[in-house]
């Protein structure tokens, strides 16, 4: 598992890459988020779309992100989720908790159209 990180404007994009399935991979996402959230970034958008493997102890790790950007006012939004990730989503019913974008794209622009309608 790996953490690639880039900043698009003014979002920190965290694109995920390989599996989060063991301990080991979970521990290592964890390090690897986690400080982002702790710092002063204000909009977070977690990219998927490399995302091979995920068990539900994965998905719980990626809750917790969301609980922590609620509890600093982060934004948080999610894209490219495989089709497995979407339905275990729906079934724990946590897609109702994330703001999920089809695409990378889709999910900058909502970036700024929030930005503007404010």
């Amino acid at each position: 598992m790996k953490i690639r990180r880039t900043k698009v404007s003014d979002v920190v994009v965290l694109q995920v890459i390989g599996n989060l399935k063991t301990t080991e991979e979970m521990d290592d996402f964890k390090k690897e988020t986690f400080p982002v959230f702790s710092g002063s970034f204000k909009k977070i958008l977690i990219d998927f779309s490399e995302l091979e493997k995920i068990t539900s102890e994965g998905l719980g790790s990626v809750n917790a992100l969301q609980r922590l950007s609620t509890e600093r006012g982060i934004e948080l939004k999610i894209t490219g989720l495989n089709e497995k990730m979407k339905e275990l989503l729906r079934i724990t019913k946590l897609i109702t908790v994330f703001s999920y974008y089809g695409s990378l794209g889709d999910a900058l622009i909502s970036f700024k159209e929030e930005k503007n309608e404010s």
